[in-house]
C-alpha cells in the first residue's frame, strides 16, 4: 500500500474522523485506515498511484501559498524600489517604442513581428522576476507599460471603430494573469491595474454604441474620455461600490495586502463614476443628491471598519458636498442667503448629532481588528 505522507494534516491517518471516504494524500480508503475492513492490498498485486495535480491546481496552490505569505506583510518604500520603478517605466516605454514601430512603422502593417518583440519582452521580464528578486519591482513597472499598448496596438483596427470595450477589458485580464504568475504574485499595484483596466473595459461595453456614434463625428480624443465617465458613470459607480465591498470582506478576513488594491480602485471607480453623472446631470436634483450619498456614506463606512483614514475622508468630503445639495434642492436656487444658511445649520447639527449618537454602535459590529 503507498505510504502515507506523515507530516500532511491532510492525510487519513492524522485526521481518523474524517468523514472523506478516501484519503487525498495517500489514496487509502477511510476504512482501511480505520480498521472497519475493506479488502487489503495483497502484495504485489497493481496498485494505482493518485495522479499529481494538475497545471490549474499547481497554480491555485502556489498563488494562496504565495498569498498567504503576504497577507498583511508590505513591501517598504525604499530608495531602492523607487529608482527600480522609475527605471521600469522608461524600459517598458522603450520596449514599446520598438514593437509598435515594427507593427506600424513602415510602409507596411507587421502585426505579428511587433508582437514577438512584444510577447518576447513580457516572458523575459517573467524570467527576470522569476530569478532576480530584486529586479521585480522594475519588471512590475515595465509591464504596466507594456501590456496596455500591446493590447490596444494588437486592436487598433477595431479601436478606430470605436470597438474599444473589448481591448482594455483584455487588457485588464492580462495584467490579472500576470498578478497571478509565479514572480509577480502578491504586488498591489499589479493587482490594482488589473482591477482598474478591467473596471474601464466593462463600464464601456455598456456604452459602446453611443460611443461609436462620437467616434463618426470626433474620432478619438479626450473628448472620448469624458464621454465615458458621463454615459457610463452609473456603471463605474457600481462597479466601484462592488470592488469596496470585495475590499472590505478581505479586510475582514484580515487578508490587508490583497484588500488594498481594491479598495483603492474602488474609490477611483466610485468617485469617478459619480463625478461623471453629476457631469452630465443637474446637480439640485434628487437622484444626485441621493447617489453622491449614498457613494459618501458607503466611503465613510468601508473606511471606519477597516481603519483606513484616507478612505474615510473622502467619503467625509463627498458628504459634505451632497448635503450641501440637498440644501440647494430643497430651498431651490432663488431663495435668500438667510434660509440657505438656517437650513445648512440645522442638517448639519442633525447629521452630527446622529453620526455622535449611533455611528460608534454600528460600527463596532463590524469592526476590523
Amino acid at each position: 500500500m503507498s505510504q502515507c505522507v506523515l507530516t500532511n494534516p491532510a492525510c487519513i491517518k492524522q485526521s481518523p474522523n474524517s468523514e472523506a471516504r478516501f484519503c487525498a494524500v495517500c489514496g487509502q480508503s477511510a476504512a482501511q485506515a480505520r480498521g472497519l475492513g475493506g479488502t487489503p492490498v495483497q502484495a504485489g498485486a497493481y496498485n494505482p498511484q493518485p495522479s499529481g495535480p494538475g497545471i490549474m491546481t499547481q497554480l491555485k496552490t502556489g498563488l494562496m501559498t504565495d498569498l498567504s505569505a503576504r497577507r498583511s506583510n508590505r513591501d517598504p518604500s525604499t530608495v531602492q524600489s523607487s529608482l527600480l520603478a522609475a527605471g521600469g517605466v522608461l524600459v517598458g516605454i522603450g520596449i514599446c517604442l520598438i514593437f509598435l514601430d515594427l507593427m506600424y512603422g513602415g510602409y507596411e502593417e507587421n502585426i505579428l513581428g511587433g508582437s514577438i518583440v512584444a510577447l518576447g519582452a513580457l516572458v523575459g521580464l517573467w524570467f527576470i522576476a522569476q530569478k532576480f528578486n530584486g529586479y521585480v519591482v522594475g519588471a512590475v513597472s515595465s509591464i504596466q507599460i507594456i501590456v496596455p499598448a500591446f493590447t490596444l496596438g494588437v486592436f487598433i483596427s477595431e479601436i478606430e471603430k470605436g470597438k474599444i470595450g473589448l481591448p482594455i477589458l483584455l487588457t485588464g485580464l492580462l495584467l490579472g494573469l500576470f498578478w497571478a504568475l509565479p514572480g509577480f504574485r502578491g504586488r498591489p499595484t499589479l493587482l490594482a491595474t488589473a482591477v482598474g483596466w478591467s473596471t474601464t473595459g466593462l463600464a464601456t461595453l455598456t456604452i459602446e454604441a453611443k460611443l461609436r456614434n462620437l467616434y463618426d463625428y470626433e474620432g478619438f480624443g479626450i473628448n472620448s474620455l469624458d464621454f465615458i465617465a458621463q454615459q457610463a458613470g452609473v456603471a463605474i459607480m457600481v462597479l466601484g461600490i462592488a470592488q469596496l465591498i470585495v475590499g472590505w470582506n478581505l479586510d475582514r478576513k484580515l487578508w490587508p495586502n490583497l484588500a488594498t488594491p481594491f479598495i483603492a480602485i474602488g474609490i477611483y471607480s466610485a468617485v469617478a463614476g459619480a463625478s461623471g453623472y453629476l457631469s452630465a446631470a443637474d446637480y439640485g436634483d434628487v437622484a444626485s443628491i441621493v447617489l453622491l450619498i449614498a457613494v459618501s456614506l458607503g466611503l465613510i463606512f468601508i473606511g471606519g471598519v477597516s481603519n483606513r483614514r484616507a478612505t474615510t475622508w473622502i467619503g467625509t468630503t463627498f458628504l459634505a458636498g451632497g448635503l450641501i445639495g440637498l440644501v440647494i434642492s430643497v430651498i431651490g436656487d432663488d431663495s435668500s442667503p438667510t434660509d440657505f444658511a438656517l437650513l445648512a445649520v440645522l442638517l448639519g447639527a442633525g447629521v452630527g448629532f446622529l453620526g455622535n449618537k449611533f455611528a460608534n454602535q454600528l460600527l463596532s459590529k463590524y469592526k476590523i481588528s
